[in-house]
């Protein structure tokens, strides 16, 4: 019952969402098609900081079907917690899209001794303020919906601990996991660095019980079944080996809003917990004591 309910109220959301960005937009581009406005894409980044980390990028959109001419986007950088020159550099205060182009990038150098600062003095907090544009263009919309500040976390990453980590997974509605395919999908992954640079993945899920799933990671028999036939709970292990020295967590998303999870460190002690509607993407996992 629960799959054929929520294909019903799925379409009626992406119609409604479709509805609210469209409205501003439409008058504008039909008089002309290139009055448009910058926004960042997304409000937030999230970066936990190790050793490894070389930038950290935040894409800067100019929304018009036409950009004839280059445009220099100016913006103030406010300090919520810490100092982010005490991270990073290249701080800056405009960015240019180029013409015939709808996108540019503002990207911040992490300093080498960040991850120690960061020990120190806890996370930095900043936020990237749009002011002005050239060109005509404006900064935003006046309905607010167009971000125009995007907020950057910038956590300490620190280094695994070696040993072996337990992940207690849960399904609220007890079918399983379904991440980003309706009836399964990919599993967790950690992407793992060694000391030589070299990558391996880690993947793990608690398996979908549902025969579409086959060809999915979590309709396979790689993923991890629940005690019992229920497919409320699930516990798998992965091992961080010594020779690794970086360890990136992926969430590939919760599709029905019904997963949670936590990661527990080999002295046993919580490392993450992620409740439900967790965003896809890479978790904001801290090795930090």
């Amino acid at each position: 019952m629960k799959k054929l309910i929520k294909f019903f109220i799925l379409p009626v959301v992406a119609v409604l969402t479709f509805s609210c960005v469209s409205d501003d937009s439409a008058g504008r581009f039909q008089s002309n098609p290139e009055s448009g406005w910058v926004e960042f894409p997304s409000t937030e980044t999230t970066v936990a900081v190790t050793s490894r980390t070389t930038d950290v990028t935040v894409p800067i959109n100019y929304t018009a079907p036409i950009n004839g001419q280059t445009i220099t986007v100016n913006y103030n950088i406010v300090n919520i917690q810490g100092e982010a020159s005490s991270v990073v550099s290249g701080l800056g205060s405009s960015a240019t899209i180029m013409a015939n182009t709808n996108r540019t990038t503002i990207t911040f150098d992490i300093l080498t001794d960040a991850v120690a600062t960061l020990i120190t003095n806890g996370d930095v907090v900043f936020d990237i303020e749009l002011t002005s544009a050239t060109g005509g263009a404006s900064v935003g919309l006046s309905d607010g919906s167009a971000p125009i500040v995007h907020r950057v976390n910038l956590l300490c990453g620190g280094e695994p601990p070696i040993g072996i980590y337990t992940i207690d997974m849960h399904d609220s509605y007890g079918d399983g996991w379904q991440t980003d395919d309706p009836n399964g999908g990919s599993g967790i992954t950690v992407v793992t660095t060694n000391v030589d640079g070299e990558e391996s993945v880690i993947e793990f899920g608690m398996c979908s019980p549902y025969a579409s799933a086959a060809g999915t990671f979590l309709g396979d028999g790689a993923c991890t079944g629940p005690a019992s036939t229920s497919f409320f709970d699930a516990t798998t292990t992965i091992e961080i080996t010594s020779d690794v020295v970086g360890a990136v967590w992926n969430f590939p998303g919760d599709n029905w809003g019904e997963i949670s999870f936590e990661i527990y460190k080999p002295d046993g002690t919580l490392l993450y917990a992620a409740g439900i509607d967790e965003p896809a993407g890479e978790l904001p996992v801290s090795y930090c004591d």
